[in-house]
């Protein structure tokens, strides 16, 4: 019967006793069983205790290192051999047991354009005994990169030798790669030529890139923490502003053309779409307005469409300004009459054969001023060709009132000018219908039917006027 050693713990109410008991035989000579024994008993609580809060201790560390990344590690200077935990392990992609714990193995891991750095790096730890800090990337086993970040410090003898490198790493591939991801979309904001502008959910500027700073010719300070209502031209009214924001909230978004200020006055057209981003509640965290400045190309088309509508030498309106005109008005007409005038000058073609196109032309235009003045805006006088006008007069009250403007007109014509030194003098010769109700015949056939009264207008020896209801007979 050998010596034997126990632990055993009492369990008091307010403790536990733990105790060691070391048991010794006692034998005689010649006999197998012991006449005695020998026991000794230690109190080891104490010990116990600290080996429980080393344990518990040593559990919350790893716990620690795999809630957080870390991965320890030590390398032993002298022997060259290096301790891994098995956080280390996972994040290099080596399987328990088969890192052989050597330095070479580590130094194969580390990718090769990054070699050169990181063993610079411990090298200068090692020798002046400032910490190892480093990002570098690895290749695992199975071919993958993984960004590294490496921190550690070396502890030294009583003599002021290198004896070991401890430290951490973890495994910043993901904080690297999303890093990276941030820098490509700021270099993106700041470079990018369409104006960009991010509001949070009030409406307040939080951001802005130089395009916009360029387009608006505001300042980064000038802006932040503003109201974009900065840049509000006055162009739209408010179901305009009403309907984005019920586009942006409801549906997260909103495009369309808008017409805005600059810093310095000018207006500017801009090609807006503004993007609602949420969080992660699914709530509203912020907008994104990227906008590109159209100006030039909406003067294009404003011209373009001008053009289209109006005379090139008076900048009346021409027919197809009138046709659409007219379309309009039998379209919302209601029983208020209008009338068609159609205006013909008496005596231009020898203005043109005596003096020449020149003055014929300057002539016209200062008619076409004339004309235009002696109406109201929602009238419209249009040229159709050579000196002949049309103008469109809605809603006059009385037959007087359009007696009375048609006497203004023919006065107007038959005043003389002085043109290059000329005196010019012409006369007018008009033909009106009177429109009280929706009318049977195309637009065409109506200031046909006013042409028609033009010339009985001249029959009568030109400088008059006759007027005439749709209904009347030819």
């Amino acid at each position: 019967m050998a010596q034997q050693n126990r632990i055993l713990g009492l369990k008091y109410p307010d403790r536990t006793l733990w105790l060691s008991i070391n048991a010794q035989p006692l034998f005689k000579e010649n006999e197998d069983f012991p006449y005695a024994v020998i026991s000794s008993f230690t109190d080891i609580t104490l010990r116990i205790t600290y080996e429980k809060a080393l344990k518990d201790s040593q559990a919350r560390v790893h716990l620690a290192q795999r809630i957080s990344g870390l991965g320890v590690w030590e390398w032993d200077i002298r022997t060259n051999d290096v301790f891994w935990s098995d956080e280390m392990l996972d994040m290099w992609g080596f399987e328990r047991g088969t890192f052989d714990g050597s330095f070479e193995v580590v130094k194969l891991s580390v990718h090769p354009s990054d070699f050169q750095m990181w063993a610079d790096d411990v090298q200068k730890t090692v020798q002046t005994g400032e910490p190892h800090e480093l990002k570098f990337r690895i290749i695992k086993p199975n071919n993958e990169i993984r960004w590294i970040y490496a921190l550690g410090e070396c502890s030294r003898d009583e003599q002021d030798n290198p004896v070991r490198l401890t430290g951490v790493c973890k495994d910043i591939t993901a904080e690297y790669e999303q890093e990276a991801q941030l820098k490509r979309a700021a270099s993106v904001f700041s470079h990018a030529q369409e104006g960009i502008i991010i509001t949070d959910t009030a409406g307040n500027i939080i951001e802005t890139n130089q395009a916009f700073h360029d387009i608006t010719g505001f300042t980064q300070e000038e802006v932040i923490g503003e109201n974009p209502r900065i840049l509000k031209s006055g162009m739209h009214d408010e179901a305009f502003y009403n309907d984005m924001w019920s586009h942006l909230l409801q549906e997260g978004r909103w495009h369309g053309e808008v017409w805005n200020k600059g810093k310095n006055g000018d207006f500017f057209a801009e090609n807006l779409t503004i993007s609602a981003v949420a969080n992660e509640q699914g709530e509203h965290a912020y907008y994104v307005g990227v906008f590109s400045d159209i100006t030039e190309q909406k003067e294009k088309e404003n011209s373009l469409q001008y053009e289209a509508y109006h005379d090139v030498l008076t900048g009346l309106p021409n027919r197809t300004y009138l046709h659409k005109t007219i379309s309009k008005r039998l379209a919302r007409r209601t029983s208020d009459n209008f009338s068609i005038l159609f205006i013909d000058l008496d005596g231009f073609k020898a203005v043109n054969d005596s003096y020449g196109h020149e003055i014929g032309d300057e002539l016209l235009i200062r008619l076409s001023r004339k004309m235009t003045n002696l109406l109201r805006e929602k009238d419209i006088v249009s040229r159709i060709g050579g000196d002949e006008f049309v103008i469109l007069v809605d809603q006059l009250a009385t037959q007087q009132e359009l007696n009375g403007l048609t006497k203004r007109l023919l006065d107007a014509a038959s005043a003389p000018l002085t043109i290059n030194q000329h005196q010019i003098a012409v006369s007018a010769s008009i033909g009106c219908i009177v429109i009280t109700e929706k009318p049977d015949l195309s637009i065409d056939n109506l200031i046909k039917k006013a042409d028609r009264a033009m010339y009985k207008a001249k029959q009568q020896g030109k400088n008059c006027c006759v007027i005439e209801l749709l209904s009347d007979p030819e």
